[in-house]
């Protein structure tokens, strides 16, 4: 979820993302987050332990080979990050609703699904699902929430050792390595809120606003409650 998780749980009069500022102030917060992600691992490139920065080094952006698996291993990150949302929501029985991968974005309508393009969201991926029923909603949402991060967090540590194990340079090395470095990049900023009045809330945002039990939540439930009737 992340981006994910506000269109599950969100009204879209909460959403205020065609205004001006709010487009602004998203930007503004994802380039510190960009900025915080390469001090990081700057600092782990240079004074980590020896297998970090095997990692870093491994990675290579020459040619089509290295551009091509850097791109495979972001676009894998990102799948897996938002397979972890998914599959816990159905598990739980939550209804999908929606989603999005690029500018490609479906959504439910009754018993029909739609299709349409948006370049507005080129770099965004989604899942939108909301609880048939709000029976233990608290437990139920905080779960689908951290299912993402942990998803993440798994793929990261699984690259890694697949990495470690791996003794010749070439496409699937140079994958591994960047899926590694990106899984973690992805659940290190995911740790950190993003602003209270943010038009969308990151998982570390929401997860803060269920557990808290707060007006938001209850605001986030009574219109799940209303979609449920």
């Amino acid at each position: 979820m992340g981006a994910a998780s506000a269109g599950a749980i969100e009204s879209p009069e909460a959403r205020s993302e065609t205004r001006r500022e709010d487009r602004a102030a998203r930007s503004k917060f994802s380039w510190k987050l960009l900025l915080l992600a390469v001090a990081v691992g700057s600092v782990l490139e240079m004074a980590g332990p020896e297998w970090v920065r095997r990692f870093f080094e491994a990675v290579r952006f020459s040619g089509a080979a290295g551009i091509s698996s850097v791109l495979a291993a972001l676009m894998a990150a990102v799948v897996l990050h938002e397979a972890g949302h998914l599959l816990t929501a159905l598990l739980l029985d939550f209804k999908v609703i929606g989603g999005c991968f690029g500018p490609v974005r479906v959504s439910r309508r009754g018993e029909r699904w739609a299709w349409r393009f948006s370049a507005k969201s080129l770099f965004m991926a989604s899942v939108s699902a909301i609880p048939r029923s709000c029976r233990g909603w608290r437990w139920r949402m905080l779960a689908v929430v951290v299912a993402g991060p942990l998803a993440t967090l798994l793929t990261g540590l699984a690259a890694g050792c697949a990495l470690l194990l791996r003794s010749q340079l070439g496409w699937t090395t140079n994958f591994l390595a960047a899926l590694a470095q990106l899984s973690f990049f992805i659940f290190l900023l995911g740790l950190i809120p993003n602003r209270t009045n943010a038009p969308i809330r990151n998982d570390a945002r929401l997860f803060c606003v269920i557990w808290r039990n707060s007006t938001d939540a209850a605001a986030i439930r009574a219109w799940h409650h209303t979609l449920q009737a």
